[in-house]
C-alpha cells in the first residue's frame, strides 16, 4: 500500500546522495542515472570509492547504516559485492564486470536526505588514508 510513496522517497534520496557523493573528491565514480540526466532513477545508488579510501574503514564508519547482503527496504542499507553477491566469481569475471574491492552498493532509504548524505561523508573522511 506504501510503496509508491516510499519509492518516491527513496528516488528522492538516492538522487540526493548521487550528486552529493559526485562531488566529493574520495569517490571515484558515481552509478545513478538521475544523478547524469533525467533518464531515469530508483532507490539504488553504486559508488567507487578512489584509492586514497580505505574500504573496510568506509564500512566500519558508516555508524547507523546497516551492512546487509542483499539490497531493499526502507531503511538505507549498503553492500559489498566482492564479498557478498559476486563473490564466488573467478577474478577475471569480477574485473570483467567492474566489481572492485572499492565498489560498493547503496540502497538509499527514507531517513532524511541530510542525514543519509552525512552519514556517507562522515565514513568517507574517516575512511581517507
Amino acid at each position: 500500500k506504501t510503496l509508491a510513496i516510499r519509492m518516491k522517497s527513496q528516488s528522492y534520496n538516492a538522487r540526493k546522495l548521487a550528486l552529493a557523493l559526485k562531488e566529493n573528491q574520495h569517490v571515484k565514480k558515481v552509478y545513478y542515472p538521475y544523478a547524469e540526466s533525467e533518464a531515469g532513477f530508483g532507490a539504488i545508488v553504486t559508488i567507487e570509492l578512489a584509492k586514497s579510501a580505505d574500504v573496510d574503514t568506509f564500512f566500519k564508519s558508516l555508524s547507523w547504516i546497516k551492512i546487509a547482503p542483499t539490497l531493499a527496504g526502507v531503511e538505507t542499507s549498503v553492500s559489498h559485492p566482492l564479498k557478498t553477491s559476486h563473490r564466488a566469481l573467478p577474478q577475471e569475471a569480477q574485473e570483467a564486470l567492474g566489481i572492485t574491492n572499492e565498489l560498493v552498493r547503496i540502497s538509499v532509504g527514507i531517513e532524511h536526505e541530510k542525514d543519509i548524505i552525512l552519514a556517507f561523508e562522515q565514513a568517507i573522511e574517516k575512511a581517507v588514508r
